[in-house]
């Protein structure tokens, strides 16, 4: 199963592949204000109400989409690049600062956001075993037409969104999976067949000796 959370200045919404209709999470200022994780114990409290519940068994797979709202960007000008994106680093107001360049048909746009803000919300979801697999911006979502003209985000937007993730590692935010699989417990169906087969080896152990001392107390009479 695959969700895409798409974040935006008031919170969360939840796409579920196999559900139309997203899942709003709208997240109070006392959590999210400003782009900033306010609270991140009452973050975990709010989307543990939205989010679907994993089992060990199974696996889910999570995208983190930030909308335009949430990102800062400049159109980067031939011989100016490094120049543009310290300044626009410098001129962002957060202490971590995640950046990307997409490229565009007109030239290329470097965009930035709050690395904290993301890896808050996707710390809460690898804690209720979701596992994050990329971070991307809006824009790249556009450039790359994954959303073809006139589609609302829903299920095939979603499809396309994972099949697409080899080929958006360019234009990814950083971010480092902390997600480790929990260890499903093994299930007892072969010690109980190791135990079976113990006891099957005892039974015959058992008769084979017992037709030995039989074979043996009859030779003893015939003797």
């Amino acid at each position: 199963m695959n969700v895409l959370v798409f974040i935006q200045r008031q919170g969360v919404q939840l796409y579920y592949m196999d559900q139309q209709a997203p899942i709003a999470c709208v997240l109070p200022p006392s959590t999210m204000r400003d782009l900033e994780i306010i609270n991140e114990k009452e973050l975990e409290s709010f989307l543990a109400k939205a989010l679907r519940p994993v089992s060990p068994k199974s696996q889910m797979q999570a995208i983190l989409l930030l909308d335009d709202a949430v990102c800062f960007s400049s159109a980067l000008e031939a011989g100016k690049e490094d120049e543009i994106k310290k300044t626009l680093i410098n001129d962002v107001p957060f202490l971590r600062v995640a950046n990307t360049t997409v490229t565009l048909t007109t030239g290329s746009l470097f965009v930035t956001t709050n690395q904290d803000l993301y890896e808050s919300i996707a710390r809460v979801l690898e804690a209720r075993m979701y596992s994050v697999i990329g971070v991307y911006p809006w824009v790249a979502i556009q450039q790359l037409q994954i959303l073809k003209p006139g589609e609302v985000v829903g299920t095939q937007f979603v499809k396309r969104l994972f099949d697409a993730v080899s080929s958006l590692k360019q234009v990814a935010f950083s971010y480092h999976n902390q997600f480790v699989p929990p260890v499903v417990p093994a299930t007892y169906l072969k010690p109980a067949a190791t135990q079976t087969s113990r006891i099957g080896w005892s039974i015959f152990l058992s008769v084979a000796l017992v037709y030995i001392l039989v074979m043996v107390a009859i030779a003893f009479v015939r003797t």
